[in-house]
């Protein structure tokens, strides 16, 4: 058996729902029992490719009003990924993702268990995440059962690569992140050890194989057109520059490199692995989610990311200084100490980072807009309007910082 197979658990994975009724018991500290109107909704479709998102009914019986109607199981798994490439007329080949995931999956959902028990710990609540109820690690017994159970919250909108989300709303996570950064500074040497100083290098050479890195930039030409084949081509030869163990491995140690600390780093901090809701209209963060990448890692990973991924592209350009000075404010009310760098080092990091946010957040761009425009053909026009925009701008700007700053 493996995580890329199917099988007759929830969700077609390996967990059943014995065990997650049991470890829910356990966690409520109750008697009750799922009932036999229980059920399973796959709501990761689209949103993530290494685990599968149920929200689980219980149909609890015999049980307190206070037990929770609903909850989401994060099931590690590889069968997301490979329905996703099967999407639409032309399947992708992305076998040899997959089997990278076979390798790193046990690990990465080890480190988010890992992530969310140390920020328990150590964030007093000022971090928003949901409550765990119960965690399944995998180990040299458990090969294919690994979970978090987690809290469901009932009021969250989408928001994806194709949409926008306002500066002031972006802010919230540039807190969150100033917080974890000063939580890693107080961690233990035994706690600090749970955590890779060279995930890069570990988690992504390998995807980003040369035969990947050309289909990436044959959906990027099929994506964009003739009209913007120039910064196309431009950038498909910065991801073949960038995008080896080499530079990786450099994005690994530059924080060294420029005489900072490393600082605790979420690792994969776009707009789907943050829980969104909707005030007044503007998307407000409700929880961060998806630690399964945390690393002790450069100063200004995260802010790029994050910022390239729900920003517009010309929100972005205008604005990310006075982003970057409004997250160093942050920084300095959590620190209790000496900073791990200063802001001059930061913002000359900050540019370090834009190819690897641009990899990461465009890796998927054709294969996202076609599963959404054939899920949602009405609004196919405004998401390839807003994608389009968000696309060519972090290609520009990533063809910039290699040219001009490179690693």
């Amino acid at each position: 058996m493996s995580l890329a197979e199917k099988s007759d658990g929830i969700l077609e994975t390996h967990v059943h729902w014995e065990e997650i009724e049991e470890q829910m018991q356990k966690s409520l500290e109750t008697t009750a029992t799922f009932g036999p109107n229980k059920t399973a909704k796959d709501i990761g479709i689209g949103n993530g490719f290494v685990s599968r998102i149920a929200l689980i009914n219980p149909d609890w019986q015999n049980g307190s009003d206070n037990l929770p109607k609903t909850f989401v199981a994060k099931i590690c798994s590889a069968l997301a990924l490979i329905e996703f490439s099967q999407n639409g007329d032309k399947q992708e080949d992305l076998s040899g993702i997959v089997e990278k995931i076979l390798i790193v999956g046990p690990r990465i959902h080890n480190t988010e268990v890992d992530t969310y028990q140390i920020l328990k710990k150590y964030d007093e609540g000022r971090i928003p995440l949901p409550k765990i109820y119960a965690t399944r690690k995998f180990s040299d017994e458990n090969k294919t059962r690994g979970y978090i159970l987690m809290e469901y919250f009932d009021d969250l909108v989408s928001c994806h690569i194709y949409d926008v989300v306002d500066v002031e709303s972006i802010k919230k996570a540039l807190r969150s992140i100033a917080i974890w950064q000063a939580v890693g500074l107080k961690l233990t040497d035994e706690e600090r050890n749970k955590f890779t100083k060279t995930s890069m290098s570990e988690n992504l050479s390998d995807v980003f194989s040369a035969e990947m890195i050309e289909r990436t930039g044959d959906g990027f030409r099929s994506f964009l057109g003739p009209d913007y084949s120039e910064i196309t081509e431009q950038y498909v030869d910065v991801l073949r520059k960038y995008c080896n163990k080499e530079n990786f491995t450099k994005l690994d140690f530059l924080s060294d490199k420029l005489g900072c600390k490393r600082v605790l780093c979420h690792g994969d901090l776009w707009c789907t692995n943050i829980l969104w809701t909707k005030t007044n209209g503007a998307f407000d963060i409700k929880a961060h989610i998806d630690f399964q990448a945390t690393s002790f890692n450069g100063l200004a990973m995260d802010i790029n990311r994050v910022i390239s991924a729900c920003l517009s592209g010309s929100d972005r350009r205008k604005n990310y200084k006075d982003l970057l000075k409004t997250f160093y404010s942050y920084l300095e009310e959590e620190v209790d100490g000496e900073m791990p760098y200063s802001y001059e080092q930061l913002e000359h990091g900050y540019k370090y980072y834009t190819p690897l946010s641009a990899s990461m957040n465009l890796m998927f761009v054709n294969q996202i807009y076609t599963f959404i425009s054939n899920k949602f053909p009405e609004s196919a026009e405004k998401i390839k309007e807003t994608l389009l925009e968000k696309t060519v701008a972090l290609m520009e700007d990533a063809v910039d910082s290699q040219n001009t700053q490179p690693l």
